[in-house]
């Protein structure tokens, strides 16, 4: 070509600098303005490079003497440094026309109906997690934590081997003719036949503290029997309120000292003999009362152990009542009512005839 080595890699360093100019982060015109300065400037450099030549001199000078026979000297005369300058130009004119050709290309966009390259894809391992989605896209709500449910606790319990009784209370009128005594590992509820008419007051028997006020559920548990059957009967139970042992002359309502303030449970036993005037023969336990009631009724003059077990537990604003005879369940009933007391006798005091008497062997209450 004619040119020096410095003049080409001048040349080639401003062609290298255009083209590198496209990867600058600019706008297209800045791009392009920086490779065309980058040409020029190689031009201006390598043009500089052909001594002698200050001017376009160079041109004519290679028309005269275009013709002659002159030996190839390039870089000591004239002629040399004018084909070294034109080969710069030619040079410079073909890098320039290239970055001018692309430049076009990328301004007017693919031609209409010429298709446009299709890249090729370019292969990738993908890793993705499987997710297993259900009918809906709600995500299931939290399961609670069940609330441990407290254990059974014996809150009282009595099976009456220690003959002192501790912690009851008993009602016996001055001149009663009844009896409470503790012995064989159960206490008695009796009273003397004797013929004096309005003499007799069968005694009470009771306490109000073995239903704690903290617990929500019990489960009362007591074993007796009735013997001695006659005319007046006798009661055990449960009241939902304290009881105080008071005879029913002692009270300035009846209703709260007769035996049917037993509310909650009442166990009753009466048998009266063949030449009664009225016949009252009746075993039966009654749980609450009115159209709650739950009733189991036994065999008059039944003098065996029976087992009676209630169960109350509280739930929102009332109490359900469960009833289970000789491990029988009876049946289940709801009210308003709070276990409290318990109590065994009668309350009527003075009456005349003979009592039936009551043996309890043991009372149990579990609470929780």
């Amino acid at each position: 070509m004619g040119l020096t080595a410095v003049e080409f890699v001048i040349m080639a360093l401003g062609a290298a600098a255009g083209a590198c100019a496209f990867l600058l982060p600019l706008p297209l015109w800045g791009r392009v303005g920086l490779a065309l300065g980058g040409v020029c400037a190689a031009f201006v450099l390598a043009f500089a490079r052909v001594q002698g030549l200050r001017s376009w001199q160079w041109l004519g000078a290679r028309l005269r003497y275009s013709q002659r026979p002159r030996a190839r000297t390039w870089g000591k005369s004239t002629t040399a440094r004018s084909g070294r300058a034109l080969a710069a130009l030619a040079l410079m004119t073909l890098i320039a026309l290239l970055l001018a050709g692309n430049l076009w290309r990328m301004c007017r966009g693919p031609v209409t109906g010429e298709a446009a390259a299709t890249p090729t894809p370019t292969a990738y391992l993908l890793f993705m997690p499987v997710v297993q989605r259900g009918p809906t896209t709600t995500p299931p709500a939290p399961t609670p934590m069940p609330t441990p449910t407290p254990a059974w606790q014996t809150c009282f319990f009595d099976d009456f081997d220690d003959g002192a009784l501790a912690g009851w209370n008993v009602s016996l009128e001055a001149h009663s003719r009844g009896h409470v005594a503790e012995s064989g590992g159960m206490v008695s509820l009796t009273c003397d036949d004797i013929d004096e008419e309005y003499a007799r007051y069968f005694p009470i028997l009771y306490r109000s503290d073995i239903f704690p006020q903290e617990a929500s559920e019990f489960e009362f548990e007591i074993n007796f029997r009735y013997d001695h059957l006659a005319e007046h009967g006798v009661d055990i139970g449960i009241s939902s309120q304290p009881e105080r042992g008071h005879y029913w002359w002692e009270e300035t309502q009846l209703i709260q000292a007769e035996p049917w303030n037993l509310d909650i449970l009442d166990i009753h036993h009466v048998f009266t003999p063949d030449d009664y005037p009225s016949q009252r023969r009746r075993f039966r336990v009654k749980l609450l009362r009115g159209e709650n009631q739950v009733l189991w009724e036994g065999r008059p003059g039944d003098t065996g152990w029976h087992l009676v077990k209630v169960t109350a537990r509280r739930e929102s604003d009332s109490w359900t009542y469960a009833l289970w005879v000789d491990g029988n369940f009876v049946g289940q009933t709801s009210g308003h009512l709070r276990p409290v007391s318990f109590q065994a006798g009668h309350k009527l005091g003075k009456w005349g005839g003979r009592w039936t008497w009551v043996h309890i062997d043991y009372i149990r209450v579990r609470c929780r």
